[in-house]
């Protein structure tokens, strides 16, 4: 499965379209195992995601979804 987010996700905005480093973060994350993208995860349970959170930083990700969690009760 794609993640329905892979083409307009703003993460890639930073990086060169094409490069060693977009071909790496899509292929681990976009294809295949969406579900583990620290972005994908913070859209779902927050509804926005910080600019600078990477697909691979899962403790922030964590993070801000349990301050969420804690704000909305």
């Amino acid at each position: 499965m794609i993640c329905e987010r892979s083409e307009a996700c703003p993460f890639f905005s930073r990086i060169t379209k094409g490069d060693e480093l977009e071909k790496m973060y899509r292929g681990n994350f976009c294809y295949g195992m969406f579900t583990r993208c620290a972005r994908y995860v913070v859209l779902k349970v927050c509804g926005k995601v910080p600019n600078d959170l990477y697909p691979n930083m899962h403790d922030e990700a964590t993070k801000l979804c349990s301050e969420y969690t804690k704000e909305q009760k």
